[in-house]
């Protein structure tokens, strides 16, 4: 089986040229790999759904919501300057519950912002982990705020821009060097979008615990209730650091897709 396989590689690398083959094994094994961590991300956002829906069926022993339990964190802790408002369908969509450091604000989702349970609360709080080290001006949580739009929107302008490179290339009889060029300004959005994934971890992990901390020393939630709540905070965690992951082989993948268009256009030529 070696010896056919091997055959194989050497008819493919006369034929293609070594670098060129090897590029594109490389890139095969990169694309399972990201198949196979999309499979676990899909595993680990059902989990934390499972977690989110069981915590969602039990009220705050508190008699806390979303919205009252940020308000009383906030006003205890000092930070009278940050408001809590209800995120509208295009926020909640795009960046769900989050923190604004620029407008001081928490934006939470309309079923954590009035509701009552467990989840309702915990998340909220989780919110105001993130005030915390926004006033105590953390470099990381900064800079994952200031990468935070262009790791969202970063991936959705790639897709206009190879549109784009398209459309210059065929004008121009494929010349190869708009695509190039778009598939440079990708990288550097992937690049954005992979710090900020991996700021991510650390910033939400520090908020988690800031969090948790802040509920044992409150009358919000009972021992029991602030198990279930670190239970979801975890999950949530969990499914940062697959994202990384994914965005760290999407990088690699990417590069090598460059590298592979500069090697044909090499051989072509």
């Amino acid at each position: 089986m070696g010896f056919l396989c091997s055959g194989i590689y050497a008819d493919l690398a006369a034929e293609f040229g070594e670098d060129v083959v090897v590029l594109v094994m490389a890139l095969i094994v990169v694309t399972i790999l990201i198949a196979v961590m999309t499979v676990a991300a899909l595993i680990a956002r059902l989990r934390v759904l499972y977690l989110y829906w069981f915590a969602n069926r039990h009220k705050s022993s508190g008699g806390y919501t979303g919205e009252s339990a940020a308000r009383a964190a906030l006003d205890k802790l000092g930070f009278t300057d940050v408001q809590v408002r209800k995120a509208g369908i295009l926020r909640t969509m795009v960046f769900g519950n989050y923190y604004n450091r620029f407008s001081k604000t928490i934006w939470l989702r309309r079923s954590t912002m009035y509701g009552d349970n467990l989840t309702s609360v915990g998340l909220a709080i989780q919110k105001v982990g993130l005030v915390m080290q926004d006033k105590r001006e953390e470099k990381t949580f900064r800079t994952r705020s200031i990468l935070q739009m262009i790791g969202v929107f970063g991936p959705i302008v790639f897709i206009p821009l190879v549109i784009v490179g398209f459309i210059i290339d065929f004008a121009t009889g494929f010349s190869k060097i708009p695509t190039l060029a778009v598939l440079g300004l990708a990288i550097v959005f992937y690049i954005c979008s992979f710090v900020f994934t991996l700021l991510n971890i650390p910033v939400e992990k520090k908020a988690n615990k800031e969090a948790l901390e802040f509920l044992q020393g409150s009358d919000m939630l009972n021992e029991d209730e602030q198990y279930e709540v670190a239970k979801v905070l975890r999950g949530y965690l969990i499914a940062y650091v697959i994202d990384f992951i994914i965005n760290l082989l999407k990088l690699i993948q990417l590069i090598l897709k460059i590298a592979l268009q500069i090697a044909v256009s090499k051989r072509s030529n």
